[in-house]
């Protein structure tokens, strides 16, 4: 039932279509799987395809922190330091690492990680009343974000990736197709992570395959299960794909 599968389908013999997704995986990470596994195939064409929140995950190292995943997984940070990438974690820790250490602040990296607060882990005195607990809750500090997390870092990073991307497929000869993907935030009246993506992948001046309108001809209710497509989506999408994959061919 996926887009992929259906998109091999429409294309008829001779094709195949491979899916090097991982799901949870920031543009970033993306990018390094491209690089590594999809080479020894050979490709006619690639399509390298982002969410809006894929952006988000790019600036991160520890997902469980800043969006409260149930995962205890670490991943590849960047940053964009004279108009390249630089890799800043060569050296992820396991998950059975990162469970064994006493405190989260003893993880390595997380002056990278834009949703680490240090006082978010710190216990007060004053915390034992559940009073005070709701209201700072309800009135978290604020706290300014540092050099590597700021939103000029973010932006750079994800700009560095888009134009990877698109030099890698230069120097492979290899047809490119960047494709943004709606999710359900696409369909509110305003998302400031939409808003952030489709801002970035603008700034970039690297032509783009929206695929929001293939999604909205899909009833609302019929469009999402949970955070993916529905077959009914995904048949909607793989036609559109269908026509940007033969038309990059020809």
């Amino acid at each position: 039932d996926s887009w992929g599968s259906r998109l091999e389908e429409r294309l008829g013999t001779g094709y195949q279509v491979l899916n090097f997704g991982v799901d949870g995986f920031g543009t970033d990470q993306a990018l390094l799987r491209y690089r590594r596994d999809v080479d020894a195939w050979h490709p006619s064409l690639v399509i390298f395809g982002a969410i809006a929140h894929d952006f988000y995950r790019t600036a991160s190292v520890y997902p469980f922190i800043t969006f409260q995943w149930d995962m205890p997984f670490a991943k590849p940070r960047f940053l964009a330091r004279d108009g390249s990438l630089v890799r800043v974690n060569p050296r992820l820790p396991r998950p059975e690492d990162i469970i064994r250490l006493p405190a989260v602040s003893d993880l390595p990296s997380l002056e990278y990680e834009p949703g680490y607060h240090p006082e978010d882990w710190q216990w007060h005195f004053y915390e034992a009343s559940y009073l005070v607990r709701f209201l700072l809750a309800s009135f978290p500090p604020w706290t300014p974000p540092g050099p590597e997390t700021s939103e000029h870092q973010f932006r750079a990073i994800n700009l560095g990736v888009l134009s990877a991307v698109v030099d890698k497929a230069k120097a492979d000869g290899t047809p490119l197709i960047i494709a943004y993907f709606p999710g359900r935030a696409d369909f509110e009246k305003y998302s400031p992570a939409v808003h952030e993506a489709k801002s970035i992948l603008a700034e970039s001046g690297i032509p783009y395959a929206d695929l929001t309108g293939c999604v909205a001809r899909v009833e609302s209710s019929r469009r999402f299960l949970e955070h993916h497509y529905t077959p009914e989506a995904n048949r909607h999408v793989a036609a559109c794909m269908e026509k940007l994959v033969r038309s990059e061919l020809a």
